[in-house]
């Protein structure tokens, strides 16, 4: 936002733009805006408590980076008494040690050891080390956000509160349109909502279906940081999955729709897609688009030498990001519904996570990704 104002003639010190614009000024918009728009529309009744409203928008949980949350799924909540509940501690202090652990560990982690060093230098870096790079900021950025709504789903857990899951395993989704309903899904439902549905969804012609789709994803990508990288970010999603529309369409006219595809099938479109997202993470993470383009230039054809040591540390960190993953594909799939962990088995894992947690973390205090966009 200070370089966007320096774009239009418009200098500001950092501590007068701070004091216009306070910590979480973006969620304080969208509840708002979810709660005056339901009423607009006769889906919520207006509160007759100022302090309930006050409550419901400045909720400290979620304030700063969500989930994002509507005034129809958490006004009733605060209306409602509230009693002690040890499930609801169990269960908060559970989500919230899992999260602290992807964020001040898999995302840390990879931050010091792989992504901030290359991101820093890509020049120097060789063609293997920029692919290590941004694979692991795709994990990195995964790591972060979902370890941050996982710690405030539990925090608000903890006081009685119930927020809506904001991440459903991104990286198993096998299209954009999936990719887009696990990933940040409270904010993906609430742009698809006001946004998407309001300029019409998919009711019209393909041309104004897409029209809305790039609308919708031009507008999200500038929500996340005031830059040309977050716009071409943002549109560069909207074309992913205005084609991704497309080809379903066609499918669909063609009688494909109730055959399954085959398990390639399935694969290669799953690597698409990742590929696809992993490709324009490089404008969310750079600075600039001159940087954005030294760094893609590089991942095919890099002057650089420099390569990426995996320490025993990210290593790790690795493989917690793909137990992570397999554990939503095994819940996704029903592999283990059955499966009763005895207490003593569970506090055993929560002590080791929590001794392991207080050596091996980095020594580094690294920001939440998204408190910075």
């Amino acid at each position: 936002m200070f370089a966007l104002g320096q774009t239009v003639g418009w200098n500001v010190s950092y501590t007068t733009l701070n004091i216009i614009l306070p910590v979480g000024i973006s969620f304080y918009t969208f509840q708002t805006l979810s709660y005056s728009i339901d009423i607009f529309k006769g889906d919520l009744k207006p509160t007759k408590s100022f302090l309930n409203f006050a409550t419901f928008v400045a909720f400290f949980p979620q304030l700063v980076a969500g989930p994002i949350v509507r005034a129809k799924e958490f006004i009733f909540q605060i209306e409602k008494k509230r009693n002690f509940s040890g499930n609801d501690l169990e269960e908060g202090l559970k989500r919230f040690l899992f999260g602290f652990f992807k964020k001040a560990f898999i995302a840390d982690t990879l931050a010091v050891n792989i992504v901030d060093p290359v991101f820093a230098n890509p020049a120097d870096y060789s063609v293997p080390a920029l692919w290590m790079a941004i694979f692991a900021y795709a994990v990195q950025i995964y790591a972060d956000f979902s370890g941050y709504s996982s710690m405030a789903i539990g925090t608000a857990k903890i006081l009685g509160f119930n927020l809506p899951e904001n991440f459903n395993f991104p990286y198993l989704a096998t299209n954009i349109s999936d990719f887009w309903r696990r990933w940040h899904m409270t904010m993906s439902r609430f742009f698809r909502d006001y946004v998407y549905i309001t300029l019409g969804g998919s009711k019209g012609s393909q041309f104004r279906t897409n029209f809305n789709i790039a609308a919708t994803t031009l507008i999200s990508g500038l929500w996340h940081g005031a830059g040309w990288n977050f716009v071409i970010w943002g549109g560069l999603h909207g074309l992913y999955t205005s084609i991704y529309q497309v080809y379903r369409k066609r499918r669909k006219k063609i009688g494909n729709k109730s055959v399954k595809l085959p398990f390639v099938s399935i694969i290669s479109s799953w690597m698409f897609t990742q590929a696809a997202v992993l490709l324009a993470w490089i404008l969310f993470r750079t600075q600039n688009l001159s940087q954005a383009w030294l760094f893609l230039k590089g991942l095919f054809v890099s002057s650089g030498n420099e390569t990426v040591n995996i320490t025993l540390l990210a290593a790790m960190a690795f493989i917690g990001f793909g137990l992570d993953h397999l554990s939503g594909w095994l819940t996704e799939n029903k592999k283990y519904d059955q499966i009763i962990i005895p207490n003593y088995v569970k506090s055993i894992v929560y002590s080791i996570i929590i001794v392991f947690l207080f050596n091996a973390r980095p020594d580094d205090i690294n920001p939440f990704i998204y408190f910075q966009s």
